[in-house]
């Protein structure tokens, strides 16, 4: 365990921090889309260019901001949802549902929220988030908003959010009006609110791909918690072979394995290496550890706890893992192996 320390001699302290999206600014315009509309569904698209302002690594978002327009003059509550989720490379489609590209996190459940009057340009919504949701750093996202209700008898008022009509390739919407639960709505590119997103440092995400073993099942592999300073960082491996050893590896690289001075680019192909064709070491593999997974064949499991130092200069640091399964019954016959995780040192506390 001690070669665990190794791994955090380049970390470099990352602070939170807020986007405005879409950047830089467009023409700016008024709306009244979703929040001010009444009832409703709402879908907002930003393209991957426009979430790399958030960087270009994985990195969570913790809050919502809506800026008012020029004519803000209504405050009251809203009945509302909101979730995200990753987002089709091209823009949206006019079926919601459709346009959500895995796990869809609500990440503030249905409550009650206040719409204030603002000057124009200034806050008024702003959204702390009850589940983050982690960007991954490599597609668009969306967000999806579903006003079930509000203080003016459920009607539309007169309170404008600030949007823009000329966000060409950067942005997109879907609405539907009265129903909170619309399956489809009207799709209109290039327009949408400006949102104001508070950025949290410290995620992880899976990249990559596993290789199949026992009964053609690809292993799997997460943690039970992010990476934290002073906090216990549990690996866990499942659906891999019986009573067998597996391996975990952990590098700070997933393109480069520095192997005693000899460069070994990344992902590498283990078919001449470990007569395993179908398989790829994926990361670094800076450190190694071998226990043996418990269970039955292609439901067996292994898992290691590691401690990281109680520093905060760990934080933003990137660790890339990796499982590999020895098994003789895999479908090359000799290894199986699950994908990659990209794990970000969150600040301390989460």
């Amino acid at each position: 365990m001690r070669a665990f320390f190794i791994l955090f001699v380049l970390a470099a302290a990352v602070s939170a921090q807020t986007v405005t999206l879409p950047f830089p600014a467009p023409l700016v315009s008024n709306t009244q889309l979703p929040f001010a509309a009444g009832v409703g569904r709402y879908q907002e698209w930003f393209s991957l260019a426009q979430a790399q302002n958030f960087g270009t690594e994985p990195i969570r978002l913790q809050s919502l901001t809506i800026l008012a327009g020029t004519s803000a003059t209504i405050s009251t509550t809203l009945d509302c949802e909101i979730s995200m989720c990753h987002a089709p490379v091209f823009g949206l489609n006019s079926t919601f549902d459709s346009n959500l590209v895995g796990p869809r996190v609500i990440v503030r459940p249905r409550t009650t929220l206040t719409l204030l009057t603002a000057a124009a340009g200034q806050p008024v919504l702003t959204v702390p988030f009850t589940e983050l949701f982690t960007w991954d750093g490599q597609r668009p996202f969306l967000v999806d908003v579903r006003i079930f209700g509000n203080g003016r008898s459920n009607a539309p008022f007169n309170a404008d959010q600030r949007s823009t009509d000329s966000g060409f390739n950067s942005i997109s919407r879907v609405y539907a009006g009265g129903n909170a639960s619309a399956t489809s709505g009207q799709l209109t590119a290039a327009q949408g609110l400006f949102m104001r997103f508070s950025l949290r440092p410290g995620a992880k995400t899976h990249f990559g791909n596993g290789c199949r073993g026992i009964n053609f099942i690809t292993p799997t592999a997460d943690t039970l918690q992010l990476a934290t300073p002073g906090n216990i960082w549990t690996h866990q491996l499942q659906n891999a072979a019986a009573q067998t050893l597996a391996g975990l590896a952990i590098g700070t690289s997933r393109t480069l394995w520095d192997s005693e001075g000899t460069p070994i680019p990344l992902p590498l192909d283990l078919t001449n290496v470990l007569n395993a064709p179908g398989c790829f070491l994926l990361v670094e593999p800076e450190i190694t550890l071998f226990p043996t997974t418990v269970g039955g064949p292609g439901t067996a499991s292994a898992t290691l706890a590691l401690q990281i130092p109680p520093l905060s200069a760990f934080v933003g640091l990137s660790l890339f893992s990796q499982w590999v399964v020895f098994d003789p019954a895999a479908v090359n016959g000799v290894l199986s192996a699950t994908d990659g995780l990209w794990s970000i040192v969150t600040p301390i506390g989460g």
